[in-house]
């Protein structure tokens, strides 16, 4: 008898045991469910809740130590991503609402994110206690509900002054307080992707003042894509002059003032593809000799006006692509200070020549895309200054001839494509300084045979359509691959 009392306290032990293993990983109550990521580190908790109101995060939690948790992961729409979330019709279609000190319970919060809750505004105590916090993400995508924007006080963010990264993308903003960012003296990414801003003053990184005291911040990577802002203001960003990486790509800016760069002579990394862009002024990158990739693609630049790129001698990609850039506008000049650029991207532009001088100073060039433009000549000797260029990509242009000198001086140059034009010679020695070319595309051309020239090509793959041409002009050409 017992035994047989032992071996039920055993189980009831076990089963409790079990219960309590449980509970400490997911906790659920009608259409609130709470679920630790963590299940082998119950000292430090990684928890993603799924509720259908950003106040009711609580209310499941008790089976998590609050000290422990250091990331919160808070979706108020996830039916999709957790299928056995409870169904609700009317999920979400009330606004949710944050309160005053709604995460202070939290102490040692590293890392929230909040996501697809509706949002219209935020109190200015809704962070009290979370003072830790070094990473927050809020997207609550309110464009899925019509014109709702999210709107921030200047205190929203007071409490937060050890945050690094700062995610307030997808909330149909259009407007942020002048010095909402001025606490937060270790911020270092600041995204803004997806929202509303149409003006960069409306941005709040062009001034910022605290009781009449400038305030400066030291974000060091800013992202606007995905906006709809119109024109680069003078000083627009003299609120963070630490800048290193600033992302503008997909507005719809089409002008650029001289000065809207004015203060930032840290910045690396400049996006400003597809855009309306026609021209830059010739001065607006003076201040950023520091650039390292340019981004400019998918424009409407016509006009490289002299001394745009002056001064960019650490610069390490530059992309052209996708303009209406045309030969009158390459000159000497023109990327004369470019000594490092390794990629050069000038593709899907309207040139039709290119001249021997225009590449002189680009020793460190590596690859040069020339494709898609109305090419008809190159000049002799025109790339042989690029010691170091190993791919040449001159597809889909009017080329008509390949001459000797054309490639002289490309003695690294790995791949070359010349498809798509309307060459109808190659001279015998057209590749003869070329010996480590391994691709070799001249597919649809106006050859009639295989060009002899492609025998000093010792380690060539080539691409060419054989069957436009003749019988038997493939003879000699082995050990190649067609």
């Amino acid at each position: 008898m017992a035994s047989y009392s032992i071996s039920w306290r055993i189980l009831l032990i076990v089963f409790m045991l079990d219960v309590t293993n449980l509970f400490a990983f997911a906790a659920s109550e009608g259409n609130n469910d709470c679920f630790s990521e963590d299940k082998g580190n119950l000292d430090e908790l990684s928890v993603k809740c799924a509720v259908q109101n950003l106040n009711d995060v609580f209310i499941n939690f008790s089976s998590f130590h609050p000290d422990r948790v250091v990331k919160l992961k808070v979706m108020c729409d996830t039916r999709h991503e957790l299928p056995n979330l409870k169904q609700n019709p009317h999920l979400n279609d009330d606004l949710d609402g944050l309160m005053n000190n709604t995460f202070g319970v939290l102490k040692n919060l590293r890392e929230l994110m909040i996501e697809d809750c509706t949002l219209t505004t935020i109190p200015p105590m809704a962070f009290n206690g979370v003072s830790q916090l070094k990473n927050l993400t809020i997207r609550s995508r309110n464009y899925r509900h019509g014109k709702i924007a999210l709107h921030l006080s200047a205190e929203t963010f007071s409490q937060l002054q050890l945050l690094e990264s700062l995610d307030l993308g997808e909330n149909n903003i259009n407007n942020l307080p002048q010095t909402l960012l001025c606490p937060l003296r270790r911020l270092e990414t600041l995204n803004l992707t997806l929202n509303n801003f149409s003006d960069i003053s409306s941005v709040g990184l062009s001034t910022g003042s605290r009781d009449n005291v400038l305030c400066l911040v030291d974000v060091q990577r800013v992202r606007l894509s995905y906006n709809r802002i119109k024109v680069l203001t003078s000083k627009g960003f003299a609120a963070v002059n630490q800048l290193r990486e600033l992302r503008l790509d997909h507005n719809i800016i089409s002008r650029a003032e001289e000065s809207s760069l004015h203060g930032l002579d840290k910045l690396r990394v400049l996006d400003l593809g597809s855009n309306q862009i026609v021209a830059l002024p010739p001065l607006v990158l003076r201040n950023c000799e520091e650039l390292v990739e340019l981004y400019l693609q998918n424009n409407s630049i016509s006009v490289l006006p002299p001394g745009l790129f002056a001064g960019l001698q650490q610069l390490l990609v530059l992309d052209l692509s996708r303009n209406e850039v045309t030969s009158h506008w390459l000159s000497t000049d023109t990327f004369a200070d470019l000594i490092r650029v390794v990629t050069l991207d000038i593709s899907y532009n309207r040139l039709t020549q290119i001249d021997s001088s225009i590449f002189r100073s680009q020793y460190s060039l590596e690859v040069l895309h020339l494709d898609h433009n109305e090419i008809e000549v190159i000049s002799d000797h025109a790339f042989s200054s690029l010691y170091k260029l190993h791919t040449l990509i001159l597809n889909n242009n009017k080329i008509t001839r390949v001459t000797t000198p054309m490639f002289s001086g490309l003695h690294v140059l790995n791949m070359l494509s010349l498809s798509h034009n309307d060459i109808v010679d190659v001279h015998p020695d057209a590749f003869k300084n070329n010996s480590a070319v391994m691709e070799l595309n001249l597919a649809d051309n106006k050859l009639a045979a295989v060009p002899t020239a492609v025998q000093s090509l010792q380690l060539l793959r080539m691409e060419i359509k054989s069957e436009t041409l003749p019988k038997g002009s493939l003879k000699n050409c082995l050990p190649l691959e067609y």
